[in-house]
């Protein structure tokens, strides 16, 4: 989260810290159950023109950080009762990964709600294989953050010829 903030806060400049910071960034937001924090931003903010990064590697950067990140909230669900199991959203995520697997995590992962944290902590109270989260959660967040990367990349350009 200090790193997400110091972003906001302009004391982390992403022409410098590259793609290894929208990697941090995400790391970090993800990492952070429950609480919503926005590592989206900095991939999209990336992905502008004058910025000069690749698309591509700023959305795999921003898919490997909070892939690596939602290891908390599966975590939290294999050590323990967790705060979130409480949720009223719980009982049917947590139906939806015991019949979809991979599949849930995948939806989850690519949709850009706080919820996944939900299906992550599902996952590891199901003791879901690690090496199976990490190929669904990561297909999810890389074709999430193309899709963030590139939407952004064209409206912001869209938006500077406006202007």
């Amino acid at each position: 989260m200090v790193g997400t903030l110091g972003w906001a806060a302009d004391w982390f400049d992403l022409q410098k810290a590259g793609y290894w910071g929208v990697f941090l960034v995400n790391l970090i937001s993800s990492a952070a159950v429950v609480i919503p924090v926005p590592g989206l931003f900095a991939v999209c903010a990336g992905a502008t023109s004058e910025l000069g990064f690749n698309f591509g590697l700023l959305a795999l950067a921003g898919a490997a950080g909070s892939t690596i990140g939602e290891v908390t909230g599966y975590l939290a669900g294999y050590g323990s009762q967790s705060v979130v199991q409480k949720s009223r959203y719980y009982p049917r995520i947590h139906r939806w990964v015991v019949r979809r697997g991979g599949f849930a995590l995948f939806i989850l992962a690519v949709l850009p709600i706080p919820l996944f944290d939900i299906g992550g902590i599902a996952a590891g109270s199901l003791g879901y294989p690690i090496s199976r989260f990490f190929l669904w959660v990561g297909l999810g967040k890389l074709i999430k953050f193309l899709i963030i990367a590139d939407g952004c990349r064209r409206s912001i350009s869209w938006l500077v010829d406006l202007v």
